[in-house]
């Protein structure tokens, strides 16, 4: 079953879809359209009322929204696809070979001959993220666009989260239905990346503590700033200002933000531009 949370249109002269933004995992699915002035038209966000257990499952609901949302039956002059999943593994780029793909991702994920393997160049780290995407759903999404750019979440994530790194010590932790990302920024170096599968807020806030006590990093001065799936109601943004003393929000400067009251600024922090 499809539970759908959000969705939030704005009025602009121009209305016409430009381009898409695609993002999804197994526990849901979100997008937006933007014009040719750069400026989101739409966000559309969906969860599903239980986390799918495979790629087959996750096209199946994915279908149904396409049938459902008209405006993904749009031309667009281009599209990013963004997969969000734990199947990678970052390698910095003096360590890399294009022919080691499947090695990097041996003791981090459980892969299969038949997998496809491929990476993302993340350019503030000087890294390359290697990852298995969906691959049926990329092939989904060909024959109802043709071609498009496809990416990690990790890549974008990191590229977003640096920019916004002021200050010696960045924690920033991204929340999607059950997937949990935490990245740590110091002076300027990537000190960890991981993605988390959470099923509480039990599970939330022990990974987050394991991750300021691995780093060494005081709960008392060091703030954890949260974005994605999460608000100041939510019991985990409650455990979290429980056990660490400055917890904040990311905050996107996309005008779109600005416009609707329907979602917070940390919201679809990676997939709006």
């Amino acid at each position: 079953m499809i539970v759908q949370k959000k969705i939030s249109k704005i009025h602009l002269e121009d209305k016409t879809p430009n381009s898409l933004s695609i993002q999804f995992s197994l526990g849901g699915f979100s997008f937006c359209t933007i014009n040719s002035s750069n400026l989101v038209l739409d966000l559309h966000q969906y969860w599903f009322e239980s986390i799918c257990t495979n790629p087959t499952d996750l096209l199946t609901k994915i279908e149904a929204i396409f049938k459902e949302e008209e405006v993904l039956h749009s031309t667009f002059e281009s599209i990013q696809v963004i997969h969000q999943s734990s199947l990678n593994t970052l390698v910095p780029n003096t360590f890399f070979d294009e022919k080691e793909l499947e090695n990097y991702l041996t003791f981090n994920v459980k892969t299969f001959k038949s997998d496809f393997i491929t990476f993302d160049s993340v350019e503030s780290f000087l890294s390359k993220n290697v990852y298995v995407p969906f691959v049926n759903i990329n092939n989904f999404l060909h024959q109802n666009f043709g071609d498009f750019d496809y990416y990690h979440h990790h890549s974008i994530l990191l590229e977003k989260v640096k920019r916004q790194h002021t200050k010696d010590i960045t924690v920033c932790a991204n929340l999607s239905k059950n997937l949990l990302d935490v990245v740590v920024i110091s002076d300027n170096k990537l000190q960890l990346i991981n993605c988390f599968e959470y099923n509480s807020r039990e599970d939330f806030i022990y990974y987050i503590l394991f991750v300021y006590e691995q780093l060494k990093l005081d709960t008392n001065s060091v703030q954890l700033t949260l974005s994605g799936a999460i608000d100041k109601e939510s019991n985990l943004y409650k455990i979290a200002y429980q056990y660490i003393r400055n917890v904040g929000f990311a905050n996107s400067l996309n005008p779109f933000f600005e416009k609707n009251n329907e979602f917070q600024k940390h919201e679809a922090f990676i997939l709006i531009p």
